[in-house]
């Protein structure tokens, strides 16, 4: 995946370093990602914070002034991934959301990054679907957070869709954390479609305090 030469913004790679942080990916995952998101700061840490924080926002808030701020990071996100990603590479994608953390029939259900996905490209494809509701990764607490092999049980591919077989697939989400969503997404598209390049593009990937962000709490 190249990044366009026209923008300051950068995409940048997953690499060996970093996988201590996303602890289920490995070196031969291919994902790329915008900022980086500070776990445990609230939005006015950084503006990769802001960001996350808006584009979260819950669903109770559609209709109110503060939904404008969700639409308005979906929206922004949209436009800085197609300033970096190279025209040629995204359109050649299939872009695939993530399924949210909702069913569909969930009142609650969240449809940002599809949203996302339809403002950056003409190519998106629901292509994994999630069969019933979970609770979100965010409000969960670690020993709570719903397994790779849990998803795996929860994801179909809807093979309406799969006609004609991307040769391309690039995996959309808000946060890259452990990986447990992406690889459960790899896995079941990888298992469908054995021959296709399989990608992951991100907001943010999750990081922690650093000691000089400690220090402005002691």
């Amino acid at each position: 995946m190249t990044s366009s030469q026209n923008s300051p913004l950068r995409l940048r790679r997953i690499e060996k370093d970093d996988l201590p942080l996303h602890t289920f990916l490995s070196e031969a995952d291919e994902c790329y990602y915008l900022y980086e998101y500070t776990s445990g700061r609230n939005f006015s840490h950084s503006p990769a914070n802001d960001r996350i924080n808006n584009l979260k926002k819950d669903v109770r808030y559609k209709g109110t002034a503060a939904w404008g701020y969700k639409d308005g990071a979906v929206l922004q996100c949209a436009n800085e991934f197609k300033q970096t990603l190279n025209p040629e590479f995204l359109a050649a994608a299939v872009i695939v959301p993530v399924p949210p953390s909702k069913a569909k029939s969930d009142p609650a259900y969240d449809d940002r990054m599809l949203r996302m996905a339809q403002a950056m490209s003409g190519n998106v494809r629901e292509l994994v679907a999630q069969t019933a509701s979970r609770q979100a990764a965010h409000a969960s607490q670690p020993g709570e957070r719903t397994s790779i092999d849990e998803l795996k049980k929860l994801y179909v591919v809807d093979e309406a869709l799969t006609q004609p077989e991307p040769g391309l697939v690039v995996i959309l989400d808000d946060v890259l954390t452990t990986g447990r969503h992406y690889v459960a997404m790899r896995d079941i598209l990888r298992g469908r479609f054995p021959n296709a390049r399989i990608a992951g593009l991100f907001v943010a990937r999750r990081v922690f305090p650093t000691e000089g962000d400690l220090a402005d709490f002691i």
